[in-house]
C-alpha cells in the first residue's frame, strides 16, 4: 500500500525538519497507535489501521512551489491528503492564494492553516475560501504532539472519504447496469408481447369468425372451446405485461372520476359471469352512499376483475358476492369478493398472494391458474397506496379484500343498484 501523502508549505525550514522529525522518530508505530486512541477511542478501528499508517512528507518553501507540486500529484493519480500551509511566506504568493490556487486542481485534500501573524482574520479567510470541513486552524507557535494530532485525524478523515467516494462510484456503476439491463428486459417484452398478441389477436378474430358461420353444435362447441382458450391466453399476456409495466420508471397514473357501479359491471361482462350463472349466485352491494371516485380507473378495473375471475375459478357452486363501500369516514374504499368455494389453509393464505403460487390443494390442480392474478392485484393496491388481505376456511370459501385512498370525494352521489 503507498503511504500516504503529507505536503508542508511554509518558508520557515525548522517547521519542515520538526514534522519530520516527530513522524520519523518512531522505528515502530506504538506511539501512533496509541495516540490513535486519544483521537478515536479506546479500540477505534478505521478502514485503515494506525498500525498501518505510513506517512511520507514532502517540502515546499513557497505558495507556488506547493500548488505546482499538488497540481502534479493530482495529474500523476497520487494526490496528497494533507496540506499544512503558511500564511506569511515572502515574497510569493501568501497562503490565502495558495489555498485557492489549490482548490482549483484539488477539490478533496485536507488543509491545516497555520500562522503567526494577524493579516487576515478568521473571518476573512473564511469569507474568501468559504466554510468547509476542508480546513483547520493552528496557531504559531504550536505543540508539534498537536500538529501530528491534526495529521494524524486529517489523514485518517481523507482516507475515509476517497474509500466512500469509490464506494459511490462502484454503487452508482451498478446502478447503471442493472437499468441497462431493465431497459433490455422492457425492449425485450415490449417486442414479445406484440409478437405473442398480433397473431393471437388474428387467431381469435378467425375463431369468431367461424364460430358465428358455423351451424353444428359439436364443430360450435369445439370452436368454443378454442376461442375461449385463445382469450384466457390473452388475458395472461396481458397480465404477465402489466405486472412488469407496474415497475416501469415510466409508469404514470391515470387519474379519472367514475361510478363503481359501471366499473363492476364491466368487470362481470369480462368475467362472462352469464356463462356461469348455471351454478352460481352473484351479488354486488354498492353502498348507497358511495360517491364517484377519483383513482386509476384502469388499475381499479383489473385489480377488481383478478378478485371476481379468482372466486369464479375456485368455486364450483354456491355463490359470489362482491361488495363495495366508503370506509374512515369517506376517506378510503374498501372493497371485499366473497366465495363459497374450495377455500385455503392458513398456509395457503400466507403464500396466495405470491407470484406463480397456485396452492398445495390438490384440488387446485385441476382449475386453471397461472399464480399471476392475486400477485398482479396486490402490485396494483399497494401502487395505489392500499392494503390487501384474505381470509379463509377450507371447504368453507374465501373472502378477499382490498382498501385504498381516495383522493377526492365529490358532492354528487350514485344510487344503489343491485346488478344481481
Amino acid at each position: 500500500m503507498n503511504p500516504l501523502r503529507i505536503i508542508i508549505i511554509d518558508d520557515t525550514e525548522d517547521i519542515h525538519n520538526n514534522i519530520k522529525i516527530l513522524f520519523q522518530s518512531q522505528s515502530s508505530q506504538d506511539a501512533l497507535d496509541k495516540l490513535s486512541e486519544e483521537i478515536f477511542g479506546a479500540g477505534s478501528a478505521p478502514s485503515r489501521q494506525q498500525s498501518e499508517l505510513e506517512i511520507a512528507i514532502d517540502s515546499a518553501y513557497q505558495g507556488q512551489e506547493g500548488y505546482e507540486m499538488i497540481k502534479q500529484a493530482v495529474k500523476e493519480g497520487n494526490p496528497y491528503a494533507v496540506a499544512v500551509v503558511d500564511m506569511r511566506m515572502p515574497p510569493g504568493w501568501d497562503g490565502l492564494m495558495t489555498i485557492e490556487k489549490i482548490r482549483d486542481v484539488d477539490q478533496d485534500i485536507e488543509i491545516i492553516i497555520s500562522s503567526a501573524y494577524s493579516d487576515y482574520s478568521w473571518q476573512d479567510i473564511a469569507d474568501r475560501l468559504g466554510v468547509s470541513n476542508k480546513y483547520l486552524f493552528l496557531s504559531k507557535p504550536f505543540e508539534v504532539a498537536e500538529m501530528k494530532q491534526m495529521i494524524v485525524a486529517l489523514t485518517q478523515k481523507w482516507t475515509l472519504d476517497q474509500e466512500n467516494r469509490s464506494y459511490i462510484r462502484k454503487l452508482k456503476e451498478a446502478n447503471e447496469e442493472v437499468q441497462a439491463a431493465i431497459r433490455a428486459k422492457d425492449d425485450f417484452l415490449g417486442v414479445m408481447s406484440h409478437e405473442l398478441r398480433t397473431p393471437l389477436n388474428i387467431i381469435i378474430m378467425t375463431l369468431e369468425d367461424i364460430l358465428e358461420a358455423e351451424s353444428d353444435p359439436d364443430t360450435a362447441r369445439i370452436l368454443q372451446n378454442s376461442e375461449d382458450s385463445a382469450k384466457y391466453l390473452a388475458r395472461l399476456i396481458d397480465n404477465i405485461m402489466y405486472f412488469i409495466h407496474l415497475d416501469s420508471h415510466n409508469f404514470r397514473f391515470e387519474e379519472t372520476q367514475f361510478s363503481m357501479d359501471d366499473l363492476v359491471q364491466e368487470v362481470m361482462d369480462e368475467c362472462q359471469v352469464e356463462n356461469h350463472r348455471d351454478r352460481l349466485q352473484f351479488d354486488v352491494e354498492l353502498d348507497s352512499s358511495l360517491p364517484e371516485v377519483t383513482l386509476d380507473r384502469k388499475r381499479m378495473r383489473i385489480a377488481l376483475h383478478q378478485l371476481v375471475d379468482n372466486a369464479i375459478k375456485f368455486t364450483d357452486e354456491g355463490q359470489v358476492r362482491i361488495r363495495i363501500r366508503p370506509q374512515s369516514s369517506g376517506t378510503s374504499l374498501f372493497v371485499e369478493v366473497e366465495d363459497t368455494g374450495i377455500g385455503m389453509g392458513p398456509m395457503e393464505q400466507k403464500q396466495a398472494f405470491d407470484l406463480f403460487y397456485q396452492g398445495e390443494a390438490t384440488n387446485h390442480h385441476s382449475r386453471t391458474g397461472t399464480g399471476v392474478g392475486l400477485s398482479l392485484c396486490r402490485k396494483i393496491v399497494r401502487s395505489l397506496g392500499g392494503e390487501i388481505g384474505c381470509k379463509s376456511q377450507e371447504a368453507i370459501g374465501s373472502t378477499f379484500w382490498f382498501e385504498i385512498p381516495l383522493k377526492s370525494v365529490p358532492e354528487n352521489k350514485v344510487p344503489e343498484k343491485k346488478l344481481a
